[in-house]
């Protein structure tokens, strides 16, 4: 029997890193080790072929990106190569809807003669929140994503009709509703994964350990607020930030660490950026608590990583994670210092919180179980076409 042919366009693929990319990468693989032919097509990276098999996976590269809100590129020619790609396929799957590898496609989306799939990693949140307010420029770029948003997804109403399956993050995920409310496709959770190396046998503590917090150095990510926090909380556990790199907020972090200090004292703050991605999983397994501060996520897949590592996490209230176990809901930097001292003197709660929320991990969040529901997704869409021709 031959094997399936399914075409995943996505907006980012390694060897470019990102949330988005190390998912779509994990799934492409994990499809092509269940016996799938799979091809991606993606935007172009500087030195790296137009074309190559990466773990079995042919990655095909395009001059295509997004500019903040915008799609930028060869839209022709990332239009040409999908629908020479799919000529044989038996599925196509787009990633995120207000990427280029999805939008570019709508125009064409009758040239595509087999099923399609739509993966959301999350969509803009059109709902006001008090961080909209934290300056004039925030509220600005507010008004102006919201007013590009709304534009898009009411322009493309008719094209996102047409996909015979749409997979969201989480049932509780703000896409999940707003396709369910709009009668758009059949509706499905593939919910984000933790790679196995994050995996905890069981839960245990070592009160040396400390506070740790893992992303990209920006302001989206908001370390500055784990800082804040920290030094106001007064709490004696070591805090380490981890980033890929050093970048103009990385720098800005030091300085204000280096403020905090004289205002407060001497802590025990690192500030790290490119550590090995064996030695950022291995300082994730041995904290005693994870902090995501992000203004914006939709499911973090940092916060899956701890959960699956047996580390509490403290979170801001942001995408699902208030639906996660594991950890606890911040809002704002007073109730962030207050959860790091209450859980730097409750030993009992940290172990509670920890193994509920390994224990969901460990049945829910593997790529290994990731992989199967979207092979589930993939053949029903695939067996629905089969049986209506």
């Amino acid at each position: 029997m031959t094997a399936r042919k399914i075409v995943i366009t996505v907006d980012s693929y390694a060897p470019k890193t990102n949330g988005i990319q190390r998912v779509t990468q994990y799934q492409a693989e994990g499809l092509s080790t269940r016996g799938y032919d799979v091809v991606v097509v993606t935007s172009d990276v500087k030195g790296a072929p137009s074309e190559e098999k990466i773990n079995g996976v042919t990655v095909r590269r395009v001059n295509a990106h997004m500019w903040h809100m915008w799609h930028r590129g060869d839209r022709k020619g990332f239009q040409e190569t999908v629908v020479s790609a799919c000529a044989d396929a038996d599925l196509v799957i787009n990633v995120s809807a207000q990427s280029f590898a999805a939008a570019w496609l709508f125009p064409v989306f009758d040239m595509l003669r087999c099923p399609k799939m739509l993966i959301m990693h999350g969509m803009h949140d059109f709902a006001w929140k008090k961080t909209d307010f934290r300056s004039p420029k925030a509220f600005v770029m507010k008004v102006v994503r919201n007013i590009r948003w709304s534009e898009f997804y009411h322009r493309n109403l008719p094209s996102l009709r047409k996909y015979n399956l749409v997979t969201h993050l989480h049932g509780q995920d703000g896409s999940f509703r707003w396709f369910e409310g709009k009668g758009i496709g059949q509706n499905r959770v593939v919910m984000n994964a933790a790679q196995d190396g994050f995996f905890a046998d069981e839960v245990a503590f070592d009160e040396k350990r400390g506070l740790i917090s893992v992303g990209t150095y920006c302001a989206g990510k908001n370390q500055k607020m784990i800082l804040k926090a920290y030094y106001r909380s007064g709490i004696d556990s070591p805090l380490a930030l981890i980033g890929p790199s050093k970048n103009a907020y990385f720098h800005k972090l030091v300085r204000f660490n280096q403020k905090l200090q004289r205002k407060y004292g001497i802590r025990d703050v690192s500030i790290l950026a490119g550590l090995p991605r064996a030695e950022t999983i291995s300082r994730i397994k041995s904290a005693a608590v994870y902090v995501c501060s992000s203004r914006q996520e939709f499911f973090p897949v940092s916060v899956v990583e701890a959960m699956a590592a047996g580390t509490v996490w403290i979170s801001t209230n942001v995408g699902v994670v208030k639906h996660l176990p594991g950890g606890v809901v911040v809002n704002g930097v007073k109730e962030m210092a207050e959860r790091f001292e209450e859980l730097s003197r409750c030993l009992n709660d940290r172990l509670i919180l920890a193994e509920e929320g390994r224990a969901y991990a460990s049945k829910n969040l593997s790529e290994g179980v990731a992989v199967d529901v979207l092979c589930r997704c993939v053949n029903e869409t695939c067996e629905k076409r089969k049986g209506s021709a």
